[in-house]
């Protein structure tokens, strides 16, 4: 195989990847642009975040991602960014959650410790995130936020609060179907 043809196959190779991870469709559209809009107009008001809401399965996760990447061009810096997929638990515990963050943002120590040892590591994986920005800030999304429960709000007010404490702000972005008003009034 001559070096020209080794150099095609790795590139379709990593074409191939990039479709099956689905980073290729992220793509600049009217509403992706909107939505780029709303966040940049959340960030520069000093607001702590935002809730997204929409039907499922049509690209609210592809959309943030993709106006997380624009907002950095927009500030001519790259932005951490954390997204974290929340999964639906029986028994949600907090330890459960921070380990889930922990493990999400590739922490190296993850699966040891308590929950306010948790809770701390994450506070800590933050903030220094954050403070590698110019903006001193990350952004951290919830896909599925609708599986949230009320002590899910409180941990993350008091993950907010250790922020502001440090100077720096995390910002949070709350992804979810629309079964998440019929899922509160239950």
């Amino acid at each position: 195989m001559t070096a020209l043809e080794q150099a095609r196959r790795r590139k379709l190779a990593r074409i191939s990847a990039q479709i099956m991870d689905g980073v290729a469709f992220h793509l600049s559209t009217a509403p992706t642009q909107a939505l780029f809009k709303i966040i940049l107009g959340w960030i520069m008001r000093g607001s702590k975040g935002g809730m997204i809401t929409g039907l499922p399965r049509l690209g609210k996760t592809c959309a943030i991602k993709w106006c997380v990447k624009a907002i950095g061009k927009f500030y001519g810096t790259s932005i951490p960014y954390l997204h974290v997929p929340m999964r639906s638990q029986d028994h949600p515990g907090e330890k459960d959650f921070f380990q889930h963050l922990l493990v999400i943002g590739k922490h190296t120590d993850a699966l040891s410790g308590t929950a306010y040892e948790k809770r701390d590591k994450l506070n800590t994986m933050l903030i220094l995130m954050a403070k590698r920005s110019p903006l001193h800030m990350v952004i951290v999304s919830f896909d599925e936020a609708q599986a949230f429960k009320l002590f899910h709000w409180r941990w993350v007010i008091d993950v907010a609060n250790e922020a502001i404490e440090n100077k720096v702000r995390v910002f949070f972005i709350f992804l979810d179907s629309l079964n998440f008003r019929r899922q509160r009034k239950n």
